[in-house]
């Protein structure tokens, strides 16, 4: 295996400077042997170095790449001189994605398009740090039962903030992921630079800052940014630094369920790459600590170790969550055109890893997350609900991310390589130049799939208000499945995450068979449990037929208040009776 390069600066050229010492001295030493007394000699190395500078240079360059100490002390001043240019370029990352925040989207919560999952986020993480975190260490909470499926560490982040901040804006995860995805921008400079040099990372760069689909990612307040920023933190610090680089990876596994499979993957290519070199176990072990912490944490608080994996598995791949779906001209091409690419992509992969570049595991991420979408959308029931527009959407984050990559590393550093002395250096560029010019064409996409999703959250601000409205103090009982409704109750209206509650969890869910023959043992727990959770209003779906039976049974508790979105939500007052052996019931 190579030695270690340092944290920063293309190890490119220390391999190429080692390379020309190494034939500059072999073509020096076969030319200047002298006779001398007899004998063949060859000069000294200090004579080499003496009559031919170039070699000298080079000898040098080579020392210093190969030094034990130079890497911690290059890495140490590199660090120091490129913080400037990296501050730049987070400046610019931050400067587009806010433009894309303030200006095209707007801050506000109706700006969040089909990004309707971010409120959905911003309720785990508001009910955990508000209830789940009294209830146990870490412990997470949501109405739809969705906690542990997406993983604990960007509730975690977005409660955090929540206590600093004072506030509970959606806001305040948006501008979170602006920061994490710009960030990203900034690793992959980085990455990029190490291996192909300075060129090419300023096109990787311009490529991830200004791409439409990634910088509208980034101001989604959602998961995928900060994972990715955490994946290319640990890329960064491999190989200098392989139990770091492997803690990182495996916490990326906290965010997303599969980058915890991204993360195993890499440190297994790693051993297999270099069976015999400590640092590929080293990776491997410290991508275990965090692992196994997080595989306990999932056992003690759901029973499956491996929970999210198993729920992406039997709810998207096999289908459970999915329906049958529409098998429309667009899932067809996608299918198959998926199915087409995975036997490219496995070839690309396994070519990486026969070759063993010392940018193999940067290439394998990208690689591996094409061949993991192309998988899932070739040949799992996940495909059912291809849409083009989802080529837009934050599934696609890594792929963009990896277009400006895979182009930069080919047209700028490659073909420049190949034909220093040609245009192809000047031709790559303006290539780059182009896609980046091409690549604004995809606002008219996004916006037209973006825009008309603004009536989504009108719909839960017209649901909302109303109930806030009736609301008199005590517990609101809403669907288990609108998020948005409980954003506009907490922020706009105060009303504490104690006093929200979701329907998922109520007697009905924990009965077996049809409730209603025993309907003596069923009145009974109903009613405990409405005083128990003292539920004063609420608010149900009008086919949810348990719902309408109860209150046909039981009604002198209920008092009809009214009807939201055109009568898809019926709403009633509750109002406890007093009755024996029910404690603490009052009018």
């Amino acid at each position: 295996m190579a030695k270690t390069t340092p944290l920063f600066g293309p190890s490119e050229e220390k391999a190429s400077a080692t390379a020309q010492l190494n034939a500059a001295a072999r073509s020096s030493a076969q030319g200047s042997v002298v006779k001398e007394r007899g004998r063949e000699r060859k000069p000294a190395s200090n004579g080499i170095t003496r009559n031919h500078p170039q070699i000298a240079s080079l000898a040098g360059s080579a020392a210093a790449a190969h030094s034990s100490r130079a890497p911690i002390k290059s890495s140490a001043i590199d660090l120091l001189k490129s913080l400037p240019l990296l501050a730049t370029l987070f400046g610019v990352a931050v400067f587009v994605r806010f433009g894309v925040l303030y200006l095209l989207t707007g801050t506000d919560a109706a700006s969040l398009g089909w990004f309707m999952d971010t409120f959905h986020h911003w309720q785990v993480a508001f009910l955990s740090k508000n209830i789940g975190f009294q209830h146990g260490f870490l412990r997470l909470w949501d109405f739809k039962g969705m906690e542990y499926f997406w993983g604990l560490l960007h509730p975690l982040a977005v409660a955090a903030l929540f206590a600093v901040t004072g506030s509970i804006d959606i806001l305040v995860p948006r501008l979170m992921t602006v920061v994490t995805g710009s960030l990203t921008t900034c690793f992959l400079f980085l990455l990029v630079r190490r291996y192909f040099g300075l060129p090419a990372a300023i096109a990787a760069f311009l490529l991830a800052a200004a791409n439409p689909v990634v910088a509208l990612a980034d101001t989604s307040g959602l998961q995928e940014p900060l994972g990715i920023a955490i994946l290319m933190a640990g890329l960064l610090l491999w190989p200098k630094h392989p139990v770091y680089a492997g803690l990182l990876l495996g916490a990326a596994g906290m965010v997303r369920a599969e980058y915890w499979v991204f993360g195993a993957g890499l440190a297994l290519a790693a051993i297999v790459m270099e069976l015999r070199n400590y640092r590929s176990w080293a990776l491997a072990l410290g991508w275990a600590i965090p692992t196994v912490l997080y595989m306990k944490y999932m056992l003690d608080y759901t029973g499956n170790p491996i929970y999210p994996v198993y729920w992406y598995f039997l709810g998207d791949a096999v289908g459970h969550w999915m329906g049958e779906g529409v098998l429309s001209s667009a899932v067809i091409v996608a299918k198959w055109a998926s199915r087409a690419a995975v036997p490219v992509l496995l070839a690309a992969a396994l070519g990486v890893l026969r070759r063993r570049p010392p940018h193999a595991l940067l290439f394998l991420l990208g690689i591996g997350e094409l061949l993991f979408l192309s998988v899932v959308f070739g040949f799992t029931a996940f495909g059912r609900g291809f849409l083009p527009e989802l080529l837009l959407d934050r599934i696609f984050l890594l792929p963009h991310l990896f277009l400006g990559v895979f182009l930069s590393a080919l047209l700028v550093s490659w073909l420049g390589r190949r034909n220093p002395k040609s245009l192809t250096r000047p031709l790559g560029w303006m290539a780059v130049v182009g896609v980046l010019a091409g690549a604004q064409l995809l606002w008219i996409p996004i916006q037209n799939a973006y825009g008309p999703r603004r009536g989504a959250w009108e719909q839960q601000v017209e649901a909302a208000d109303p109930l806030a409205a009736l609301h008199q103090g005590g517990v609101i009982l809403i669907p288990e499945n609108v998020p948005a409704i409980t954003y506009v109750l907490a922020s706009k209206h105060g009303i504490p995450a104690e006093g929200i509650e979701g329907q998922m969890y109520d007697p009905f869910s924990s009965l077996q068979g049809d409730p209603f023959e025993a309907w003596a043992t069923t009145e009974s727990e109903l009613k405990a449990w409405l005083v128990k959770e003292d539920i004063r209003l609420m608010a149900f779906y009008a086919d949810k037929q348990n719902y309408q039976e109860m209150v046909l049974r039981m009604p002198e508790w209920f008092e009809y208040e009214g009807s939201l979105l055109n009568g898809q939500i019926v709403v009633y007052r509750v109002k406890p009776v007093a009755q024996p052996g029910l404690d603490g019931l009052s009018g």
